[in-house]
C-alpha cells in the first residue's frame, strides 16, 4: 500500500508543486516536457514486466548466478537502447519545438533532465525487480518513501528558483539517488553489481554517436528532413560501432540474424 500511494504521489507531486509556485500555463508546458523525456523508460518498462517471473522463479530456486546474469544483460540492454533514444532527443530538440510550437520552447531544459534521470534509471538494469521479489522487499518500500521525501525537498528548493528546470532538475537528483541507492544496497548485501567496462566502452560510443549529431548543420529543407538524416546518422554511427565492439551479446545476436537474412535474400 506504500509502494502504491508512493508511486502515485511521485507522479503527480510535481504538478501540484509547479503549479502552486508558479501558474497553469508554465505547468501544462512542463507536463507535456516530461512525457517527452519519459520516452527513455520504454525499453525498460517492457523488459522489467518480462524479467520478474524469471527472477522470481531463481530466488525460489537461491539461483544468484541466474540473478546475476539477468541483472547484467538487463542493464547493458537497457543502457543502450536508452543511451540512443537519449541522444536521439536531445540532438533533434530543434525539431521537436518545430512540432510543438514555440511556446514550448522553455522546456527544453525539462527534457534533457528527465530524459538524463531517466537514463540513470535504465541503467540500473532490473535492481528494482531484483529486490521486490527478495526477501528483502521492505528496502523497496523504505527507498521509495525516501525518494518521496526527497522529490519534495528538492522542489521547495528548486522551483522558486528556476521554475520549470528547478522542478526538472529535483526530480534528476532524487530519482538518480534512489536509483544509485538500490544499486548500492544490492551490491552491499547481496554481492550484485550490474555494472562492467563494456558501459564505459557504450557511454563513449553514446559521446561519439552525439557529436556527429551535433556537428551535423540544421538542413535548409522542411524539418522531418533534418530529423530523419540526424537520426539515421547517429543510429548508424552508434550501433553499428555498439555492433563492431561487441557491446551486447543480444544486439549482436539479432543483428547477425538481420544480416544473414538478407544475404540469403
Amino acid at each position: 500500500m506504500i509502494i502504491g500511494f508512493s508511486s502515485i504521489a511521485l507522479k503527480n507531486i510535481d504538478t501540484i508543486m509547479m503549479n502552486s509556485y508558479t501558474n497553469l500555463s508554465m505547468t501544462g508546458v512542463y507536463n507535456i516536457s516530461f512525457y517527452f523525456g519519459t520516452v527513455i523508460l520504454i525499453p525498460a518498462i517492457a523488459l522489467g514486466k518480462i524479467s520478474s517471473t524469471i527472477i522470481a522463479e531463481a530466488w525460489k530456486n537461491k539461483d544468484m548466478e541466474t540473478i546475476d546474469d539477468i541483472y547484467f544483460k538487463s542493464s547493458i540492454n537497457q543502457l543502450f537502447a536508452a543511451l540512443l533514444l537519449f541522444i536521439l532527443m536531445v540532438t533533434n530538440l530543434h525539431n521537436i519545438f518545430k512540432i510543438l510550437g514555440p511556446e514550448y520552447i522553455d522546456g527544453q531544459w525539462v527534457i534533457v533532465l528527465i530524459s538524463l534521470s531517466n537514463l540513470i534509471v535504465a541503467s540500473t538494469g532490473v535492481s528494482v525487480q531484483i529486490i521486490g521479489t527478495s526477501h528483502k522487499y521492505k528496502i523497496q518500500t523504505y527507498s521509495m518513501g525516501v525518494l518521496l521525501g526527497l522529490v519534495i525537498i528538492f522542489y521547495m528548493i528548486f522551483i522558486p528558483i528556476w521554475g520549470m528546470t528547478g522542478a526538472a532538475l529535483g526530480s534528476l537528483l532524487s530519482v538518480a539517488g534512489a536509483s544509485l541507492f538500490r544499486v548500492f544496497y544490492l551490491h552491499r548485501n547481496m554481492k550484485l553489481f550490474p555494472y562492467r567496462i563494456v558501459h564505459l566502452k557504450c557511454v563513449a560510443i553514446g559521446l561519439l554517436a552525439f557529436v556527429v549529431g551535433k556537428i551535423i548543420p540544421v538542413l535548409p529543407f522542411h524539418f522531418l528532413v533534418d530529423l530523419v538524416v540526424r537520426s539515421f546518422a547517429i543510429s548508424a554511427v552508434f550501433i553499428g560501432l555498439c555492433y563492431m565492439f561487441n557491446i551486447s551479446d543480444d544486439l549482436n545476436q539479432i543483428a547477425d540474424k538481420l544480416l544473414k537474412y538478407f544475404r540469403i535474400r
